[in-house]
């Protein structure tokens, strides 16, 4: 909870703050010393979207062999049928989904990167027939 009295402590923390720094930049002038401002750490969203997209390289490296096979192969059996058939390009594992035992309940492909989606696990007594996710 936030009160008058915490608000009030916060400006005049950020008061003395704006003062010391004016001071020193008024000596630094005087001086002709290049006034150092510490500079706050990298940003910590930068770093997790860093993190994000290594991820995705370690992952796309470990199935490279399995991609490349698929984008070459060609089956002769699809020249004699109406559909295509699928063949399996991805393994969903997560620990904690397999311990529990959770299939998969929804895929969606990210607006932002073409080949990548996301994979949703649930409860096989929560899908519903017949239903189509929007």
């Amino acid at each position: 909870m936030v009160d008058q009295g915490m608000i009030y402590d916060e400006y005049e923390a950020a008061e003395k703050h704006q003062l010391i720094l004016d001071v020193k930049a008024k000596e630094s002038m005087e001086t002709n010393i290049p006034l150092q401002i510490p500079l706050p750490p990298r940003s910590v969203r930068h770093l997790a979207y860093n993190l994000r997209v290594i991820e995705r390289m370690v992952c796309q490296n470990l199935s490279d062999d399995i991609v490349m096979d698929y984008l070459s192969y060609s089956d002769p059996a699809d020249e004699f049928r109406i559909h295509g058939t699928f063949y399996p390009l991805w393994r969903f594992k997560h620990k904690e989904t397999h311990r529990r035992k959770l299939p998969v309940t929804v895929i969606l492909w990210s607006k932002r990167y073409t080949d990548l989606f996301y994979v949703g696990y649930g409860l096989r007594e929560l899908i519903v027939p017949n239903r189509k996710c929007t």
